[in-house]
């Protein structure tokens, strides 16, 4: 599940981040949920003024291979279409 909101970039002068979650069982189980991660980080990028640009989720998926990394892969070809700023 990705979320992704459309920002023109001349629209602000806040940069427009991507955020790219991930978990597996271990880190769930450790306090690193999906949820948590998100709120988190828009938390960090609100103290900082960044808006929001996309949220990428990986759920569960092996590390091991790009290819085995469909959110990866989406969030790649936003950046080179520059969905976001960084």
């Amino acid at each position: 599940m990705d979320h992704t909101e459309a920002v023109p970039a001349a629209a602000t002068a806040a940069l427009r981040v991507a955020l790219y979650l991930r978990v597996s069982t271990e880190d769930q189980v450790n306090g690193f949920s999906l949820e948590g991660q998100e709120a988190a980080l828009r938390d960090w990028c609100a103290k900082r003024g960044h808006l929001v640009a996309g949220v990428y989720i990986e759920e569960g998926k092996s590390g091991t291979s790009i290819a085995r990394r469909p959110a990866l892969q989406r969030l790649v070809a936003a950046a080179k279409s520059e969905t976001f700023d960084t």
